[in-house]
Formats: structure tokens, sequence, C-alpha cells
């Protein structure tokens, strides 16, 4: 054997320990699948369980109307944008879902992103950069960290309102390097 096939034999071996100590600690999740629409009530593998795990929160997935609207779309505009909107141009039908966004709001403007996350990704990294600082509760979603990361902020952790406002007055300060944005919401 060369050295390249045992260097996959090695990897292999590794990737083999770290999957087996992973499904030791109940941390292996695995895909499963679903036979039914989104809603309160799912079919997996024959059973009927209930949802707890949805973020359907108005059960609008499987409502009659959306479903109907979306099949006028894809009848007039594709499955698909066939690229980014940048690239390839806004679709009419998310114009008008901003334009109606913004008017519910009464805002000048507003931007719809596909998910939570790229939303997360999309708003943090327009917001902050390089010399800024964000400050996130332990257990926040993951989409919030891994936008702070992408956006290249210093990213503090916290676990209280106590670590925060020790966190806030220390960028405040200037112990830590930083933009300080201040909040009325906020009052520590």
């Amino acid at each position: 054997m060369g050295d390249g096939t045992q260097l996959v034999i090695s990897l292999n071996e590794e990737l083999q320990r770290r999957l087996a100590a992973i499904r030791e600690q109940d941390l292996y999740r695995e895909l499963w699948r679903m036979d039914s629409p989104q809603g309160p009530r799912i079919e997996t593998a024959g059973r009927t369980l209930l949802n707890f795990s949805s973020n359907d929160y108005l059960g609008l997935a499987s409502h009659p109307a959306l479903k109907e609207a979306a099949i006028k779309a894809v009848e007039r505009f594709g499955a698909g944008s066939g690229a980014s909107r940048l690239l390839c141009g806004s679709l009419a039908p998310h114009h008008e879902l901003e334009e109606a966004l913004a008017a519910f709001k009464g805002v000048e403007a507003a931007l719809s992103f596909s998910s939570g996350y790229a939303a997360a990704a999309g708003t943090i990294c327009a917001l902050l950069g390089n010399d800024d600082i964000i400050i996130l509760d332990k257990l926040v979603h993951a989409c919030l960290v891994d936008a702070a990361r992408l956006c290249g902020a210093k990213l503090r952790s916290a676990s209280s309102i106590t670590t925060i406002s020790m966190i806030w007055r220390r960028c405040s300060n200037g112990l830590i390097g930083g933009t300080s944005y201040t909040s009325p919401h906020l009052r520590l």
C-alpha cells in the first residue's frame, strides 16, 4: 500500500472513532422520513405522531390558500429563480412580497430571505464587521453564532444578564475594542 492509501485508511479510522464517540454521547443525528405534510400531527414509518418540533407556528405550511398560490406561482414563474437574485434578477413575487411587508410594517422597504439562517447571515454580515463586537446569549440559535463568526466580529458569549452587563461595560469603556452600539431597549 502506498502512503496515500494509508492516509485514507487513517482518516477513515479517525472518522469512525469520532462517530462512535458521538453515538456514545447520544449526540448522533439522522435525517428521518416524514410521509405527510407539515402539521400538528405527522406520519412517519406508519405511525401518527404529535409534532412539537416544527417552525410552522401559524400552521401555514399546508394552508389551502398558500398551496394554491404556490401552484399558480410555479405555473407562471417556474420552480426556481435560476440563480441568486443579484445575479439573475429578482422575480416579481419577491418584489410584491417585500412591498407588501414594507407597507404592513409602515417602513420604506423590506427584504425577504429564504430561511432564518440566511436572514441571520445576511443581516449580521451587513451590519457588523471586523471592528465590531457581538454579544450573544450562550443558548442563542446556532445560526446567529455562525453569522457572527462569518462577519468577522469579535464574538462574546454570555450566560446571564450579569455577564452581558459586564461585557457591555467593558466594551463601552474601551476595554474591549470595537464599535459600541447603544439601544434604548437595553437597560444595563
